[in-house]
């Protein structure tokens, strides 16, 4: 499928060797890593892991809590386990209910307190059946649960991170503040903490409000210098793939060009391809093409795919668009102004729908 799909550039370019497995073609540990992870079928559980934290870090729970879950899961908390490991003379009892355990499994869920918190708190969460879960997986199961019920704006798992930080922050003031504190305190540090959370959104919001509304006037002051050349061409590209199993994706391509509002020309088409990524830049490649044909000087390339865009604009690209992308160049290179932007879906609805018709048999030549 690989050869099948393989752009023979239409330039005189120089051959090179490249690392198929890697995002730009470069050789490098990581890659190299990866590739004997997956080929050993360990590589499931790194991208499960790192689906996991690619939510966790774009979710609006505020940093410090981030980073706390962040060394909670990753064990690099100062509990007493890890402080015993490291030969640091500490009580070797739970802090909370003084009982011999001093896991963290125990400290944030399998402790009488904790449990009793767990249960008491606005999730009502019962951990009795937990027991045998090691603690970063029960974290992990319960965050990924409330991101795919709720979104990635949980309430439920800022909820859950600010309980686990209320009772992190009970055991330090014992700990450290030598604080006598009853164990109702656990909540209240709770409370305070989403008090925190929501002063922080309203501040984070009155900031955008901020700079939405200086954006928006400095677009109305310079909107009567911004208008486009009377003869640009806006060619819209965007593609429709699905792959429905490893070796045979389906990929369709469309594209349509408007001149001062008037549609100039369009078109669709199957290709070959082994990526959403290659299949856009063929879109891209075709669409440039065809303003070449009609003499066309000035063009103006609209994708969704930031990817795409932001790989034509670099040094280096992915394996699977080194060529195309050649091609491309070369062909802006030919009109007196060509320029490639990232805009949103809505934008490139012609084309798309093109690209879908074309998926359902529909071809537009």
């Amino acid at each position: 499928m690989r050869i099948l799909s393989t752009h023979i550039p239409n330039e005189n370019i120089q051959d090179r060797f490249v690392w198929s497995e890697s995002k730009n073609g470069g050789l490098n540990v990581i890659g190299v890593y990866a590739f004997y992870l997956d080929q050993k079928g360990s590589l499931v559980n790194s991208q499960d892991a790192r689906k996991l934290w690619s939510k966790f870090w774009s979710s609006d729970i505020i940093p410090k809590w981030k980073l706390f879950t962040w060394r909670l899961l990753n064990n690099a908390l100062a509990t007493n386990n890890n402080l015993q490991k490291r030969q640091i003379l500490i009580q070797e009892s739970c802090y909370l209910c003084r009982k011999d355990n001093k896991t963290e499994s125990y400290l944030f869920r399998d402790c009488n307190i904790s449990s009793r918190v767990w249960a008491c708190s606005t999730l009502g969460i019962n951990v009795g059946p937990s027991s045998q879960i090691p603690i970063g997986e029960w974290i992990r199961n319960f965050l990924l649960l409330f991101w795919k019920e709720d979104g990635i704006k949980s309430d439920r798992a800022k909820d859950y991170v600010a309980t686990l930080s209320a009772i992190w922050i009970h055991r330090n003031n014992i700990v450290f503040r030598n604080q006598k504190e009853h164990p109702t305190t656990i909540l209240k540090h709770k409370e305070e903490l989403m008090r925190e959370l929501e002063q922080g959104a309203k501040i984070k919001e009155n900031v955008y409000n901020s700079h939405a509304s200086k954006s928006k006037q400095a677009n109305e002051n310079t909107g009567s210098n911004s208008t486009w050349p009377r003869d640009l061409c806006i060619i819209l590209v965007d593609r429709a793939w699905k792959r429905y199993n490893k070796q045979f994706p389906r990929s369709r391509i469309g594209w349509a060009a408007y001149m001062n509002n008037i549609k100039i020309f369009e078109g669709s088409d199957r290709t070959l391809s082994i990526s959403p990524l290659q299949t856009e830049a063929q879109a891209m490649y075709r669409g440039l093409s065809e303003a070449t044909n009609k003499g066309i000087r000035q063009v103006q390339i609209h994708s969704d795919n930031a990817d795409l865009v932001r790989a034509i604009n670099n040094k280096d690209q992915p394996f699977d668009i080194s060529s195309l992308d050649q091609d491309i160049k070369a062909i802006c290179s030919k009109f007196s102004l060509c320029k490639i932007r990232k805009v949103s879906r809505t934008e490139v609805i012609p084309a798309h729908n093109l690209a879908v018709a074309a998926r359902q048999g529909s071809i537009v030549t």
